[in-house]
C-alpha cells in the first residue's frame, strides 16, 4: 500500500523530494544519509569522503525549505528515525502515541480478500467455504489478507489448495 501511495502521480506532484530507502535489521547510518543524498540529484562524487556530520547538515539544508516524502522500508527498530530528525527538521515528538489501525470487520475482511483475488467478480461457490476460513486466519488485518491474497491468487483455485494455505 506504502508503495502504491509512494508512486502515485497525485502524491509525488505533492512533494519536491521523495526517497524510498531500504533499511535493514542492521542499518548504517552514513549509508542511509548517502542513499537519501541520491534522490535529490547531488553527486556522489564529493560526498562520499564527507563526515557524517556534514552530510546531515547537508541534508538539512537541502531539504529544509522543501516538502518531503521518504519511506524506509522494512525498519525494524525507530532508531533510524531517531537519528534522521536533526537532518529531516522533523517536527514530529518522538514520545507522541502512534497511530494503530483499526482491524477489519468480518465482512471487510473478505471483501478484501475477494476483491484482491477476484477483482470485480465474486468468488466462485466452491472456494466460498474454504475461502472465508482463510480471511479469519488474517485476524481481521488488513495487512495479512492482501499478503494472504496474494498468495491465493498464485495458487490454483481448487478448494484441495485453499484449504492447505488455511
Amino acid at each position: 500500500m506504502a508503495k502504491k501511495v509512494f508512486t502515485d502521480p497525485k502524491v509525488s506532484y505533492c512533494f519536491h523530494v521523495r526517497a524510498w530507502c531500504h533499511l535493514s535489521q542492521v542499518y548504517n547510518k552514513r549509508d542511509l544519509l548517502l542513499e537519501i543524498l541520491s534522490y535529490v540529484s547531488i553527486s556522489s562524487a564529493g560526498i562520499l569522503q564527507m563526515a557524517n556530520a556534514d552530510l546531515e547538515l547537508m541534508l538539512y539544508q537541502i531539504l529544509k525549505q522543501k516538502t518531503y516524502l521518504i519511506v524506509m522500508d522494512d525498519m525494524w527498530k525507530t532508531g533510524a528515525g531517531d537519528h534522521l530528525g536533526r537532518s529531516l527538521a522533523l517536527k514530529a515528538k518522538p514520545d507522541s502515541k502512534p497511530h494503530h489501525l483499526r482491524q477489519f470487520s468480518e465482512s471487510e475482511s473478505w471483501n478484501l480478500l475477494q476483491s484482491r483475488i477476484f477483482h470485480e467478480q465474486d468468488c466462485p461457490d466452491e472456494l466460498l467455504e474454504v475461502g472465508m476460513p482463510n480471511s479469519r486466519s488474517c485476524r481481521r488485518l488488513p495487512q495479512a489478507i492482501v499478503a494472504i491474497a496474494g498468495v491465493l491468487e498464485r495458487a490454483y483455485r481448487t478448494e484441495d489448495w485453499w484449504e492447505q494455505i488455511a
